[in-house]
């Protein structure tokens, strides 16, 4: 068991690194809530099996059915990881995407898991032919007391996603742009409809000349056409535009 815990207290130290700089630093899990409340779901159920981890092969080794216990949360974890794989490919492109320092963190750890695994088998097997039971481990006692408190640590973690999920406690902003709650409680733009316009120049209400016009609105072009002669005549550019009274059909928006 002594290998066993080895593994599993440097698996912890390699996820509080990747929890701290990329989930919370980098990504900004928990101020992300529309793209990332899956993900932080996953990440509070796994806390839950990690603890019963941690937390019992700190002290304990199992014997009878604790192993069938054990095993259960082992599979149970298997499971949620390979999810949170999913999700994570799926969810994170509207973030950033996963950093590549992310990435290998996530390798490291299935490697060192793996290999906590094979050595964990075998004393699995051994305690299934024992009587129902829960052993004290003969392991040094700091590394019992070291798995301990990563079981603490990984419970706090667990309630910080499970409380940043509802949108109690976030602490942080998005990297790009204002918080969650700013987003969400942000009215949205009223769209512009996709109208285009032909300008007419011509006398105002009050008899004397008016740049304001009539306003005829279409749906796909844009037109600018002055009624004033003058106004031809002293157009830099001096187009040949042929002066035309202009039609609109019924049923156009005049404004």
């Amino acid at each position: 068991m002594t290998i066993v815990l080895a593994l599993l207290l440097t698996n912890a130290a390699i996820g509080a690194f990747d929890t701290l700089w990329y989930h919370e630093y980098k990504a900004r899990l928990p101020a992300n809530l529309e793209t990332t409340r899956t993900e932080l779901s996953l990440h509070t159920l796994r806390d839950g099996l990690y603890v019963l981890i941690y937390g019992g092969f700190a002290w304990w080794k199992p014997s009878g059915w604790f192993v069938h216990l054990i095993v259960f949360v082992l599979l149970a974890e298997l499971v949620v990881t390979l999810a949170d794989f999913v999700v994570e490919d799926r969810d994170r492109p509207a973030i950033g995407g996963i950093a590549p320092g992310e990435r290998i963190a996530h390798t490291i750890m299935a490697i060192v898991y793996g290999a906590m695994l094979t050595f964990l088998l075998p004393i699995l097997g051994d305690g299934l032919r024992g009587p129902t039971a829960l052993i004290r481990n003969t392991i040094p006692t700091w590394m019992s007391v070291a798995a301990s408190i990563t079981a603490v640590g990984i419970v706090l973690s667990g309630i910080r996603d499970g409380l940043a999920m509802t949108g109690r406690m976030v602490i942080g902003q998005p990297e790009h742009g204002e918080s969650q709650r700013q987003r969400l409680s942000a009215p949205k733009p009223e769209t512009a409809p996709n109208r285009h316009t032909i300008w007419h120049q011509g006398n105002g209400p009050s008899g004397r000349r008016s740049t304001s016009g009539r306003l005829y609105t279409f749906e796909h072009s844009q037109f600018c056409c002055p009624s004033n002669r003058r106004t031809l005549r002293r157009s830099p550019r001096r187009r040949p535009i042929r002066h035309q009274a202009l039609r609109v059909p019924n049923g156009i928006d005049r404004r």
